[in-house]
């Protein structure tokens, strides 16, 4: 990809799922997060897939360690930052482009950023599909890079509920809660609090990755990223708003009730972007 073409499509970039983020607020599943989703597709790669991904990251890098760098580069690079969700509206039931991610006239939300565009090299406009760029061995090794880092961050975003629906409070960072006795946000509270009270990256790590021995992974697999944005709105709509106290104090019946969908959530992101992978690198 030249350089002219590559910032282009830069100043051009579209958006992941939730509702209207702003620059400053609460990042998608945090740190441990989407180190879980990289640990956990990691586990699954193919030999092929494994030796592509070390061969595109720097000898320092894991999947692990750049499942966070799209977060990182949102404020030196502010065009990205609706590339994190999608304003699917609370009450609907369906994904509509015009109404969920047309802030440009090349849209602006996870889903466009995700979706494949068959016309990206022959019209420079095109927002750049970055599954398409990361199996393309023509394009540049920096595109194919990048390409990579969105890609891995990205699918973890689509599977938090709160990016993939638009109930009028920026993605739960307006609708202020205590969790446990601590100030926070409802927002903060999917994106990290509920991974912290259930034992931080190692122990939640290992506790999902024991689910792929109770799924059905082919199953799992399945679906396009709208089918799976359209799933985790539903989530956050039968779940993340439901059963808040008047008094907006969380405690052990939201956490009990909720951890288990965190999980499932991080064990079906870590399964589709192993497949997307093995895809890619096939």
């Amino acid at each position: 990809m030249n350089k002219p073409f590559f910032k282009k499509l830069g100043r051009l970039a579209a958006g992941l799922c939730i509702v209207s983020l702003l620059p400053f607020q609460t990042l998608a599943w945090g740190t441990d997060g989407h180190q879980i989703v990289a640990r956990l597709a990691l586990r699954q790669l193919s030999a092929r897939a494994k030796q592509q991904v070390r061969q595109l990251l720097k000898p320092q890098e894991t999947l692990m360690s750049v499942a966070t760098w799209a977060d990182q580069i949102r404020l030196a690079r502010p065009e990205t930052k609706r590339w994190h969700f999608v304003d699917i509206p609370l009450a609907e039931t369906s994904y509509d482009p015009a109404r969920d991610c047309a802030r440009t006239p090349f849209g602006d939300c996870v889903i466009q950023a995700l979706t494949e565009s068959k016309n990206l090299l022959a019209s420079p406009d095109m927002l750049a599909h970055f599954k398409l760029v990361l199996a393309n061995p023509q394009e540049s090794r920096q595109a194919r890079y990048e390409a990579l880092k969105f890609l891995v961050h990205f699918v973890g975003d689509l599977h938090q509920p709160l990016h993939c629906a638009d109930n009028d409070d920026r993605g739960g960072n307006d609708v202020r809660v205590t969790f446990f006795g601590q100030s926070s946000n409802l927002h903060k509270v999917w994106d990290s609090d509920l991974i912290a009270r259930s034992g931080g990256l190692n122990t939640t790590a290992n506790r999902v990755e024991a689910l792929l021995q109770t799924r059905d992974l082919a199953a799992l697999r399945s679906g396009t990223f709208v089918d799976w944005a359209l799933e985790a709105h539903l989530l956050a709509n039968q779940h993340v708003y439901q059963n808040i106290p008047a008094n907006k104090r969380l405690g052990q019946p939201y956490f009990q009730a909720n951890r288990p969908i965190v999980d499932e959530q991080l064990l079906r992101a870590g399964v589709r972007l192993a497949a997307i992978l093995n895809e890619v690198f096939q």
